[in-house]
């Protein structure tokens, strides 16, 4: 009896203790209800600030799923950071919309878009109730909607803390804008202008400079004047005056009226809350007599009192009209004389030419990077003229047609990084044009043999040796020898011939001081070759990287060297694909033998030495388990950040893992991050796939399959040229 007194008397102790640990427990846990199940959250709760100042959500703080902050939308984005919000209940989407970006977000899906492009968010948005204040919040991926916005974004984890700053700002035309172009600075015969206060700022692709810290400097020798009642500034000197009106596109040149491609404007910034009157650098420059140019590596304008030796002018198109006289003046007001289009160094001139000046109606189109003119009551009968301009620098396209409603319209397709400004003088209607990238092009003519067929010309490139050939059918070393190619380019250091017996073709070698892009263009007598950095040839680049290599085997299993895997996918399968004619990616590769070998570091330089977009390195897993099998992808948080096209390396990583398993028939084992050299030393987004477990007897009989591994290389060939359809580079 005792003794059965003292088990119950036991139980009960042990009823008591338990009791209170499991209160204990509840209430140290925040209860919270989302996908339809009540739950104790008992990770960190998450706290918010806002340059530096808390956001108040202490009665539905943040929680983190799968690792990704998530915090309600309705306290951070649209009370703390002044975003328009919308939640729609019966479609299940939020809306967030700040400055030129609109976010929209599925709750209970990854997918979401931005500005219209579908995009993957890391995790889905959730709703959720909060049980002690009875309050429902809809909680969003914070890192991915305050980065798209523009907003720094800092994670503190001791104090579970997401910490947001607020983008650089810039008010003007009645309205604060997200500034996310380049803020540069000024130099004048090689010596720095204070503009600390407010930088240069690019609008429309026009470097917009403070006038007065400009052009009333000392060692410039101006008069500069603001009319602050009239909204007049004048800068002059002795020969030249210029006039511009705030917000006016007209300026006036010693009384002619020129286009600007942007206003002058007062501009104020939220760093220093100080209000600046910006006019167009290169404009006034160049109008003054100054020699101008933009630095895109230093973000500096360069204004130099030094001239520039002129060459001569080189037309590079023409049209003439056979008719000099109107046929009716009682119907036709003028009459078009010429179209000619010409080169003085790197800048381009376009002009039309009238029996009278030329009224023309004038629209940029941003979406097109296209300008187009409408000239009404032109006494013209031609032909309509559709041409690519395959010699300018500027121009990509031609088009001059008859309208309707009588009028002429001149459509012009700009070149990427090109420049312009209108200007009319007489009879004249011109268009100045200027391309930052044609400045680092450099142009090389090569004579053409005679009856040449250009389709039947190939070329190579050797950019491991730090050279490039063009191979031209036929022994025709003699006919170079004779007809010199002259070097333009202070890149290639050699310029040599010879004939391949074997391939009857004669390879013209270009050898180069550092890795170059090239194009080869037909022209009328000859061949005209283009040469730069990379990223002023190519508008898509990536390295590929086959991992391990030379005495470095990787895994082994069964015989199976992880390295041979590695390189016959990602080099012998994928480098056919990648020269294809409709690729639109130029592919570079960190090794083209499977017995060679270059160090983590070399391979993650690699990337910046041929002005990659993106960087794709590709492994084989291995695990002491058996049963361990299908692919996942690794990104270092210490290389994340967005790049000038909106792109990071988990979103690659996430683009990747969403279709790229699925299409080979591997598990996918989701993205995750890891240090590794290749992607954390990396100047570029850059991801390490590991495809498949060389340790798993169903993955090792795909990855050693010839048949697969050609299918993988395929898909990644898909994968990435649409990748850069969705997420454009715009170079």
């Amino acid at each position: 009896m005792n003794r059965k007194k003292s088990i119950c008397l036991y139980l009960l102790l042990l009823i008591v203790i338990f009791i209170p640990l499991q209160q204990v427990n509840a209430a140290s846990s925040l209860k919270i209800k989302y996908d339809g199940k009540m739950c104790y959250y008992s990770d960190k709760q998450l706290k918010a600030t806002l340059d530096g100042s808390t956001i108040n959500i202490s009665k539905t703080p943040g929680i983190l799923i799968n690792g990704y902050a998530m915090l309600p939308y309705i306290d951070v984005f649209k009370k703390a950071l002044g975003a328009s919000c919308k939640y729609d209940a019966g479609k299940g989407t939020i809306t967030i919309k700040q400055y030129n970006t609109t976010i929209i977000l599925n709750i209970g899906s990854r997918t979401a878009y931005i500005n219209g492009k579908k995009v993957l968010a890391p995790v889905a948005s959730k709703k959720v109730y909060y049980y002690k204040t009875k309050i429902t919040r809809v909680l969003v991926p914070s890192r991915f909607v305050a980065e798209a916005l523009g907003y720094s974004y800092t994670w503190n984890s001791k104090t579970a803390t997401v910490q947001i700053a607020s983008p650089y700002q810039i008010y003007y035309d009645g309205q604060w804008r997200l500034y996310e172009g380049s803020k540069g600075t000024v130099v004048f015969d090689g010596e720095s202008i204070d503009v600390s206060d407010m930088p240069v700022i690019i609008l429309n692709s026009t470097a917009l400079v403070p006038a007065k810290k400009v052009f009333s400097n000392s060692s410039l020798n101006l008069s500069y004047k603001n009319n602050t009642t009239a909204n007049i500034i004048t800068i002059s000197n002795e020969t030249t005056t210029i006039q511009y009106e705030l917000g006016s596109l007209t300026a006036y040149v010693n009384d002619i009226p020129y286009t600007l491609t942007e206003a002058p404007k007062k501009v104020k910034d939220n760093v220093t809350k100080k209000s600046y009157v910006m006019v167009p650098a290169k404009f006034t420059a160049q109008s003054l007599g100054y020699t101008y140019l933009w630095d895109t590596t230093d973000k500096t304008c360069e204004i130099t009192s030094q001239q520039e030796i002129p060459e001569a002018e080189t037309a590079v198109w023409q049209w003439k009209s056979d008719s000099t006289e109107l046929t009716d003046s009682s119907v036709y007001s003028n009459l078009l004389l010429s179209m000619t289009l010409s080169r003085e160094n790197s800048q381009e001139v376009f002009t039309l030419e009238g029996i009278n000046p030329i009224q023309a109606n004038f629209n940029f189109n941003q979406d097109t990077n296209s300008i187009s003119l409408s000239i009404v009551n032109l006494d013209n009968s031609f032909e309509a003229i559709d041409t690519v301009m395959d010699q300018s620098v500027c121009i990509k396209k031609l088009v001059v047609s008859k309208c309707e409603n009588g009028s002429t319209k001149v459509s012009i397709e700009l070149l990427s990084g090109t420049d312009y400004y209108i200007s009319a003088s007489g009879n004249a209607y011109t268009l100045n044009f200027s391309n930052s990238s044609a400045s680092a092009v450099s142009t090389l003519e090569l004579a053409k043999p005679e009856n040449m067929d250009f389709n039947l010309i190939t070329d190579e490139d050797q950019y491991y040796d730090k050279r490039f050939l063009i191979k031209i059918p036929g022994n025709q070393v003699a006919f170079y020898q004779e007809h010199e190619i002259i070097n333009t380019s202070p890149q290639i250091n050699n310029i040599s011939y010879e004939y391949n017996v074997e391939d009857n073709v004669t390879n013209i070698i270009f050898a180069t001081n550092s890795v170059q892009g090239y194009r080869l263009k037909n022209n009328t007598d000859s061949f005209l070759l283009e040469v730069a950095e990379p990223k002023y040839i190519y508008n898509n680049i990536v390295v590929f990287d086959p991992g391990h290599g030379g005495d470095d085997p990787g895994a082994i299993q069964n015989g199976y060297y992880e390295s041979n895997l590695n390189f016959a996918i990602l080099y012998t399968y994928l480098e056919q694909y990648m020269n294809l004619d409709e690729s639109n990616v130029k592919a570079y590769w960190t090794r083209r033998e499977e017995s060679e070998f270059l160090s983590l570091s070399e391979r993650a330089a690699f990337a910046e030495q041929v002005d990659a977009d993106l960087f794709i390195s590709l492994h084989m897993n291995a695990a002491s388990s058996s049963t361990a099998s299908g692919t996942e992808i690794y990104y270092s948080t210490l290389n994340n950040t967005t790049n000038s096209f909106g792109v990071t390396s988990k979103l690659l990583a996430d683009y990747l893992i969403e279709t790229l398993p699925n299409n080979l028939g591997l598990k996918s084992r989701g993205v995750k991050t890891a240090n590794y050299v290749v992607v954390k030393s990396n100047s570029v987004p850059a991801v390490l796939i590991e495809l498949g477990f060389m340790t798993n007897s169903g993955d090792l009989s795909k990855l050693t399959d010839s048949s697969f591994q050609d299918t993988v290389a395929l898909e990644l060939y898909q994968e990435i040229n649409s990748f850069f359809e969705l997420y454009p580079t715009n170079r």
